[in-house]
C-alpha cells in the first residue's frame, strides 16, 4: 500500500496526456476551470461561497457524514486555523455532461504545512457534480479524498 502514491503518479503520466489531450467541449472546459480554481484559490477566498450550489450536500473521506455548505465552509476556516495549503495540482481523468448536470473525475496532489512547520503531501481522487443555474456552474456534491498509503 505505500506505493499508491508511485502508482497514481505512473497513472497520471499515462492518463493525463489522454484526458488533456482529448479534445473537450466548451462546457466541459467551463467546468474544468471551476473545479481547478478551487484548488488554486487564494486560501483566504471563501471559495465555497463562489461555487458551492446552496443546496449542496458533499461527503469528502475527511467527514464523519455529508456536510451542508455552511459546515463546509466551517470547517474550511478551521482547517486553515490550523494549517495552509501550499501547493495543489489537479489531474483530469473525464468530465460528463448532460444538460445543466456535470460530473468530473480527477486526481490530486496537494502539499500543506502545519503551525509547527512540517509539511505533508496528500494524494487523492475526487468525484465532483455541478450543476449549470444562471449561466453558472456549481458544486452540487461530490465524493473523494485523500487515498490510504
Amino acid at each position: 500500500m505505500k506505493h499508491i502514491p508511485t502508482i497514481l503518479a505512473l497513472m497520471a503520466i499515462l492518463v493525463a496526456p489522454a484526458a488533456i489531450g482529448q479534445e473537450w467541449s466548451a462546457e466541459q472546459q467551463e467546468v474544468w476551470k471551476v473545479v481547478k480554481w478551487t484548488w488554486e484559490v487564494d486560501p483566504g477566498t471563501d471559495w465555497c461561497a463562489e461555487v458551492c450550489h446552496p443546496n449542496l450536500l458533499a461527503w469528502g473521506n475527511d467527514a464523519p457524514a455529508p456536510r451542508n455548505r455552511e459546515q463546509i465552509r466551517k470547517w474550511w476556516k478551521r482547517g486553515q486555523e490550523t494549517s495552509k495549503d501550499l501547493d495543489a495540482e489537479v489531474t483530469p481523468i473525464g468530465i460528463a455532461i448532460q444538460g445543466d448536470t456535470a460530473v468530473a473525475h480527477y486526481y490530486y496532489s496537494q502539499l500543506s504545512e502545519n503551525k509547527e512547520g512540517k509539511r505533508t503531501t496528500e494524494h487523492g481522487r475526487y468525484t465532483d457534480v455541478l450543476i449549470r443555474e444562471d449561466g453558472k456552474w456549481m458544486y452540487f456534491t461530490w465524493s473523494g479524498g485523500e487515498l490510504d498509503d
